[in-house]
């Protein structure tokens, strides 16, 4: 007797099978995708999977003391608690290379790193017209003349969620548009290079994103955001960004194996029970 399911849109058909297998099917068809989320925090936090209640804004003194306000940094590295587990993340300001190699390591020129710039700390953060609300964060410096400008955060182990605050950050689909990539143990992620899209292309305004890899095989140890351009002119070159309010969710595992749920569970269980009885009984007549 073979038994045919649909579970999240893809049809499965099989016999009657152990629970175990069951299970495996199921966590299969739960996988996700990489999630953005654009000027939505409630969502972004929503989307933390374990217990959205540990979420934590890197401001206040909320993940740790804050930054004292500082100049031409090669960095800037924070070491903090989230649900009681010890994060540190370093945030650089780099320029982007024109003949990326998918590779990239932290505070070195090579592979997607053409050259290291300063950072400057900033209470509140802002660049051009816009301001952050946070209690800290970064600003850049100029971008060089042949290279595009972007923001590196690096943390010390794969995680599956990251957002923050961009100020000025550019980006238009009449110029250059910004990039989000993700990287893991130094190399790119195969296919999580996305494109960042604003509706008024970032220039002077302030703008939240939050990052979402449910599937563990696209945690990230550690993603830049290039900037880009909101014209025609310079394709990027010479722009600057700021960023604050960078919010992590809880620094365990970030996402719990998915399991069968129980309701239907036991209906599969109980047709299959069904059908073993009856063919037994005919068996016997």
């Amino acid at each position: 007797m073979v038994i045919s399911m649909t579970i999240k849109g893809r049809i499965y058909r099989y016999a009657v099978l152990p629970l175990a297998v069951l299970g495996a099917l199921w966590s299969a068809s739960e996988a996700q995708a990489l999630s953005l989320f654009v000027d939505d925090r409630a969502g972004f936090n929503a989307s933390l999977t374990l217990n959205s209640a540990s979420t934590v804004v890197d401001s206040g003194g909320a993940f740790a003391p804050d930054e004292a306000a500082g100049t031409s940094l090669p960095s800037v590295t924070r070491t903090g608690a989230i649900a009681g587990q010890s994060l540190t993340y370093s945030i650089y300001d780099i320029d982007f290379s024109n003949t990326p190699t998918g590779t990239i390591t932290p505070g070195t020129v090579g592979g997607d790193i053409a050259e290291l710039d300063n950072l400057k700390i900033e209470s509140p953060a802002r660049q051009g017209n816009a301001e952050g609300t946070g209690t800290w964060g970064v600003d850049s410096a100029f971008g060089a003349s042949s290279t595009r400008n972007a923001g590196l955060f690096d943390f010390d182990r794969p995680i599956g969620h990251f957002g923050l605050d961009l100020h000025d950050f550019e980006s238009s689909a009449v110029g250059t548009l910004g990039q989000i990539r993700l990287y893991n143990n130094g190399n790119l992620l195969s296919g999580l290079t996305q494109n960042i899209v604003w509706s008024d292309d970032g220039n002077d305004v302030s703008h939240f994103i939050g990052v979402v890899a449910m599937n563990p095989s696209e945690f990230f140890d550690s993603i830049v955001f290039v900037l880009g351009d909101d014209d025609l002119g310079d394709q990027g070159f010479r722009e600057s960004w700021a960023a604050d309010r960078f919010t992590f969710g809880e620094a365990s595992a970030d996402v719990a194996t998915p399991v069968p749920t129980p309701a239907l569970l036991p209906g599969v269980v109980g047709l299959g029970a069904s059908i073993w009885r009856k063919r037994r009984r005919t068996q016997q007549v």
